[in-house]
């Protein structure tokens, strides 16, 4: 069957004139900076049109998603964000890009509410009708716009309410407000599964702000950033952003904020070497939104989910513990390293071990330097509780044959038996189990390997685990940690994992912290 033209449908002089556009607006014959400044017209916060100069904020962000292509990562992207970036814009300027210079390219931008996605429609429709060279044959409904001729198509719409399969082929997709979107884990997971599919070979950004320390965008940012999965965390702090500031105060306002300052206002000007002018912007946007700052201004991504539920832990005291922690030097292999083993020093180590199938929870081990109390390493993943074990005791080794307690309760008696039998690791935790009155009268106990979690034990493990946090006994850098901190809540009378909830690394921590109280041993019990 002969295949049609479809420029010789539209007459020879559309047809000269789209390939003339084609030749001189390919996406490499102009950069993006130079395409935004020349051609895409956008309303200001102050509702003046202007032209799309980039912001340094998305700048930084386009460099980012930039690094990961060239560091072999896929084009997936979890952005979490303060308020009016600009970052919703500059997904619409590529995608609009996009379909006006690429032929047999499409596009899609899928919101939270049918209310904001007019806004962004809007936005879209005003790039083109402001576009003084867009193409000759580009048309406009109510929730796309599209270039016939080159076979082009930019899908403006709510999540949920067009689905996405495995047959279409998408450029670009951008999801707005992901956190927001309706319906539970398993819609929301279904949903991005076609998009994902659908753009396969094309780049996938989802931004939002946050929406509490649940639902799907939290799980995958949070696997994100243990590196679970395939996503790119992105995070932009407020003050990462220019704009975020007071340049027009006197010296009067100076003095009264730093006759008024708090603690961890000087903690934070100094580690992220702030103004006063940010400060203040700061001041003015806490008492505006009160608890909800940190939600919509965050300062670390932790502080960006806020909690349902009452908590165990302070959210206070876990948003500065966040604050501190350091970059891991190594992170591979499902470890993260902190810092390195030190001669001489003494470490003790905390195992939560699972099943280690996919639905199971993760298996989690920290290591602390016993005489600093700072966490050095994690080992976080899903494994058969004899390959944990292997593990386990590989990084021990590694950390001058740390002192190794691991929960017995369900799969914890199999990790112990293959570390006690097969791997004959000597640097055991022990326990004392109360057994029967001797002949005397007398109490009679045994040394027994391993932690035992009960009602007696777990009070204990939290109450100290809380002490040590509060009181910065323990030096915390594990960011998946403070983060279960956060949905550690009362779940009628008990405390515990929030549902949908992890706790691995709350238990492996504690754990850890109660190890320390132990001598190094250098015998084991068989």
């Amino acid at each position: 069957m002969k295949t049609t033209n479809p420029f010789a449908l539209m007459g020879n002089s559309t047809f000269d004139n789209l390939q003339r556009f084609v030749t001189n607006n390919s996406l490499r014959n102009i950069t993006i900076d130079k395409f935004f400044e020349q051609r895409i017209r956008i309303k200001s916060l102050h509702n003046e049109i202007t032209s799309l100069t980039p912001k340094p904020i998305q700048t930084l962000h386009q460099s980012k998603k930039d690094k990961c292509i060239k560091d072999g990562k896929k084009a997936r992207y979890l952005l979490l964000k303060y308020r009016r970036g600009g970052f919703t814009t500059w997904e619409q300027a590529l995608s609009y890009r996009q379909v006006v210079t690429q032929p047999n390219t499409s596009c899609v931008t899928l919101s939270d509410t049918q209310e904001n996605t007019k806004t962004i429609f809007r936005m879209v429709t005003l790039m083109s009708d402001l576009d003084i060279q867009k193409p000759p044959s580009l048309m406009k409904s109510k929730s796309h716009i599209e270039v016939p001729a080159l076979n082009t198509y930019f899908h403006v719409g709510t999540a949920g309410a067009k689905a996405f399969g495995r047959g279409d082929n998408l450029k670009r997709v951008h999801g707005s407000e992901v956190a927001h979107w309706q319906g539970g884990y398993d819609v929301i997971d279904n949903l991005v599964a076609g998009l994902t599919e659908a753009a396969r070979y094309g780049e996938v950004t989802f931004e939002t702000t946050a929406n509490g320390a649940s639902g799907w965008f939290y799980e995958m940012y949070k696997e994100a950033m243990a590196g679970e999965n395939s996503w790119n965390p992105l995070f932009y702090a407020w003050y990462m952003d220019s704009e975020n500031t007071f340049s027009d105060y006197d010296i009067l306002k100076q003095e009264e904020f730093f006759d008024t300052i708090q603690d961890e206002e000087k903690i934070l000007m100094d580690s992220k070497n702030l103004t006063i002018g940010q400060m203040l912007w700061r001041r003015d946007k806490k008492f505006e939104l009160k608890k909800l700052f940190a939600q919509e201004y965050p300062e670390n991504w932790n502080d960006a989910f806020l909690v349902r539920g009452f908590s165990f832990f302070d959210f206070s005291m876990l948003s500065n513990l966040a604050k501190n922690v350091k970059n891991p030097l190594n992170q591979r292999d499902s470890i993260i390293i902190w810092i390195e083993p030190e001669k001489d020093e003494e470490y003790s180590a905390g195992a939560d071990p699972a099943e280690g199938n996919e639905n199971s929870d993760n298996s989690v081990m920290g290591i602390l330097n016993k005489k600093t109390g700072e966490q050095v390493a994690v080992l976080r993943g899903k494994w058969r509780p004899d390959v944990f074990a292997r593990k386990c005791i590989e990084l021990c080794n590694y950390y001058n044959g740390a002192l190794f307690a691991c929960e017995v309760n369900n799969h914890g008696h199999s990790v112990l038996n293959t570390v006690v039998n097969a791997l004959h690791y000597k640097h055991l935790y022990y326990r004392l189990k109360p057994l029967d009155k001797d002949k005397y009268g007398g109490d009679k106990k045994e040394k027994v390997a391993g932690w035992h979690t009960n009602g007696s034990t777990r009070p204990l493990l939290l109450d100290d685990l809380n002490e040590a946090l509060e009181h910065d006994y323990m030096v915390v850098n594990d960011t998946i940690f403070i983060a279960e901190c956060k949905t550690f809540v009362d779940r009628g009378g008990k405390y515990e994992a929030d549902k949908n909830q992890k706790d691995d690394s709350v238990i492996a921590w504690g754990i850890a912290w109660q190890c320390r109280k132990q001598k190094k041993a250098t015998f084991y019990i068989g």
